[in-house]
């Protein structure tokens, strides 16, 4: 997983992704091990990276990306991940069923 930061508060509507620093002391809690009495496995933060963004300092809503994937809006899945992660996401068919 990566994580895209603008090094800002969070750019959704509600604003809770947080400063940069703020989402690398989440991964380092989730390593340490703070995270696993809600559900946080350690393993996890070996799986993420921060991105830091390009100048737009773009950030990524998972919920914005499931619910492109719903709507079969491919070019937002684009916009909003690592072109990696996006063709995984379409592979799997991820967001396509509800859980």
């Amino acid at each position: 997983m990566t994580i895209r930061t603008d090094n800002k508060q969070g750019s959704d509507e509600r604003g809770e992704w947080g400063t940069a620093a703020e989402q690398r002391a989440t991964i380092e809690m989730l390593k340490n091990g703070e995270l696993e009495d809600v559900g946080g496995k350690r393993a996890w933060a070996d799986n993420i990276e921060i991105d830091e963004g390009d100048e737009a300092g773009r950030g990524v809503s998972s919920t914005k990306v499931r619910t492109a994937v719903k709507e079969g809006d491919w070019s937002t899945v684009s916009k909003l991940c690592t072109p990696r992660v996006a063709a995984w996401v379409r592979e799997e068919e991820l967001y396509t069923k509800d859980d």
